[in-house]
């Protein structure tokens, strides 16, 4: 007896990656990268915008310096609707001073945030997602990762830093509770810090991986011929749904009388 065995992958996907390394040191993220780098205001070049440092950096020479409380970074992840994607990237936070993230559901920053990320400057951290508190620790004075897989078919997201596991929680849901868009929409790198503790930190090595394919959204396919019943005889007609997504649709018969 013959057995043959298949076996398929899906290929990642990686959607963006950057190190910084091409800037120039003192001059400004947005004007240099781009999008999908802007600002809280989508203002490149502007108090908003973080500064590139040959100060520390997690693959050499350059990476990204958020310095003050007026620091306000997006990242825009495009809104995605559908799939499996991994956002990760280092930090170096310096001891005696704290960091910040969060997760935001759309790329238009402020209607929703997905999650909040707190480094102390102490070593330790806290998560807020879905309602709660999580805390963690992570180092300082030291370059670590930080990885956040988001999972919007399944509903799941994920915190790891340096490789451990902090929490998941459903992603529909909104840092401080209630239910929330199951979308993916930016990165906001803001010079946040735990409360009384003073901002200052540097991140590097920004790769967004597409992990699972997304759903195609949802498509409606229905025939626009006219239907003539002649006042008795009932007529068929279908309506299809091209995507993989769910659809919700409405149909309603109208009159040229």
């Amino acid at each position: 007896m013959l057995v043959a065995l298949s076996l398929t992958t899906k290929a990642q996907t990686i959607l963006y990656s950057n190190n910084f390394d091409a800037y120039t040191d003192g001059g400004f993220l947005g004007t240099q990268a781009g999008l999908p780098f802007t600002t809280w205001s989508n203002a490149p070049g502007g108090t908003e915008d973080a500064v590139i440092s040959t100060a520390f950096a997690n693959s050499a020479a350059n990476s990204v310096f958020i310095a003050s409380t007026s620091d306000d970074v997006i990242l825009r992840l495009g809104n995605k609707t559908s799939g499996k994607f991994n956002v990760s990237f280092y930090y170096y936070i310096p001891l005696g001073f704290g960091g910040y993230f969060n997760l935001q559901h759309f790329e238009a920053p402020g209607n929703q945030w997905a999650n909040e990320v707190y480094f102390g400057n102490n070593g330790n951290g806290e998560l807020k997602a879905n309602g709660a508190t999580i805390n963690f620790t992570h180092p300082n004075d030291a370059w670590f990762l930080i990885e956040n897989h988001v999972d919007i078919d399944n509903d799941t997201a994920a915190l790891f830093i340096n490789g451990v596991h902090i929490t998941t929680w459903p992603f529909a849901t909104q840092a401080g509770g209630g239910v929330g868009a199951a979308q993916l929409g930016g990165v906001n790198f803001y010079g946040g810090a735990i409360s009384g503790q003073t901002p200052k930190y540097y991140f590097d090595d920004v790769t967004y991986t597409e992990l699972a394919t997304p759903l195609t959204p949802p498509t409606i396919n229905v025939s626009t011929t006219d239907v003539y019943t002649a006042g008795a005889a009932p007529e068929m007609f279908t309506i299809t749904n091209d995507g993989d997504q769910n659809m919700d649709f409405i149909a309603y018969p109208t009159y040229p009388c």
